[in-house]
């Protein structure tokens, strides 16, 4: 790309002596290249100087700086403007996942079977609001076969602002569950919300959570699973089965997906089993997790960590649980939080420190079974290194 297009896309009047080619366009001052351009959100224009050092030919920001400087009246909106651009000139496939849970999960199943055979560019972690993604369309060409989209949101509109920047070929919804139930205030809201994928693209072909109450409703591809716990990998197989993969092999490859970090994911250690889903919590999550410890034969130690966003309905949704909790045999449950105090458990703890002083002295037995879950903040897991450190030698 020239200055001279960039300028276009993005509306800048500033002047340039020569018209550069373009190597990339990037948000981050630390990752710039020779012959970049940096792109200054928010405070990044006080890192301006130290991208310029870095080999960037130019700067696009708000403020008056003095470096080879390209003015805009808004850098978010340029950063929108460029990725749109980016996303126009992209003509392969394009999967867009959104949903209550599971939308990491299944990005990242689609990743691991669809690189097998493809090049798959997807935004990393859960980088899924406006930013995350616009930065992931910075990376997009057509050498690429495809693009894969987690969208995430907390508040109306953020999903149609998503998709009519991406433009999906293809729509998936996992489910429609609690999560943000504090700022969209009822399910309803939530499935309204998440219906708005479908604005991006007139002839998407939608895949939605058959099994769900709401989506069941939506006319599209439908996905029916056993039971709401085999969506995931019944929603990807659908999907891929359209591109050259047969049903033997695609069972081979999600049964290899060893999932993702802090999402169910299991570690030996010692003679305990620890069971981290401690990325983030809401209720239909945290109630997955439970069905499947349940299977496991042993002492079930819950740790539950308040769960956040769901306002007035929290102290419904953290009894809920709770109570979902006690009717596994065998259990025990440390709590940790103010939102959690309100349900009196015996072993409560405020501050994540006076939990693992607690456990330092606590007495295990063989093979407990440690399972964590509570929304980020809490940082449940953490205690994965504290019970390395307290069981391995």
């Amino acid at each position: 790309m020239k200055i001279s297009l960039l300028k276009k896309i993005i509306n800048s009047k500033s002047v340039l002596k020569e018209d550069f080619e373009v190597n990339k366009i990037k948000t981050d001052s630390r990752c710039i290249n020779k012959g970049d351009i940096f792109l200054a959100i928010n405070s990044g224009y006080l890192y301006a100087n130290e991208a310029i050092k870095n080999g960037a030919i130019a700067v696009i920001s708000e403020h008056n700086l003095k470096v080879p400087l390209l003015k805009v009246s808004n850098a978010l909106l340029a950063l929108k403007n460029i990725a749109s651009y980016m996303r126009s000139q992209y003509h392969n496939n394009v999967i867009a996942i959104t949903g209550s849970n599971g939308k990491t999960t299944t990005k990242e199943m689609f990743k691991h079977i669809l690189s097998k055979k493809y090049r798959v560019l997807t935004n990393p972690d859960s980088k899924n609001n406006i930013i995350g993604i616009s930065n992931t369309l910075l990376e997009l060409d057509n050498n690429y076969d495809f693009l894969v989209l987690e969208l995430g949101m907390n508040h109306r509109g953020e999903i149609r602002e998503l998709s009519n920047l991406v433009k999906p070929d293809i729509g998936i919804i996992t489910n429609i569950g609690s999560a943000h139930i504090g700022n969209l205030g009822s399910l309803e809201n939530i499935f309204k919300a998440k219906i708005e994928i479908l604005t991006g693209n007139p002839k998407m072909e939608l895949y939605v959570n058959g099994s769900d109450d709401y989506l069941k409703l939506v006319e599209c591809h439908k996905v029916y699973a056993l039971n709401q716990y085999e969506i995931i990998p019944n929603l990807v197989k659908e999907v891929c089965l359209n591109f050259k993969y047969q049903e033997n092999e695609l069972k081979e490859l999600i049964n290899s997906f060893k999932g993702i970090a802090s999402r169910m994911e299991e570690l030996i250690i010692g003679n305990h089993i620890v069971i981290d889903d401690a990325y983030n919590a809401s209720y239909e999550s945290f109630i997955y997790g439970l069905a499947k410890i349940k299977e496991y034969d042993c002492r079930k130690i819950v740790v539950f960590g308040d769960i956040l966003e769901l306002g007035s309905y929290s102290d419904y949704y953290h009894l809920k649980i709770y109570e979902e909790i006690k009717k596994l045999e065998d259990v025990v449950i440390f709590t940790l939080g103010d939102l959690t105090a309100k349900l009196d458990n015996k072993y409560h703890f405020n501050k994540l420190e006076e939990l693992k002083e607690y456990l330092k002295s606590y007495t295990w037995l063989d093979n407990d079974l440690i399972y964590l879950k509570g929304s980020h903040k809490n940082n449940l897991s953490s205690l994965c290194n504290f019970f390395k450190c307290l069981w391995e030698p």
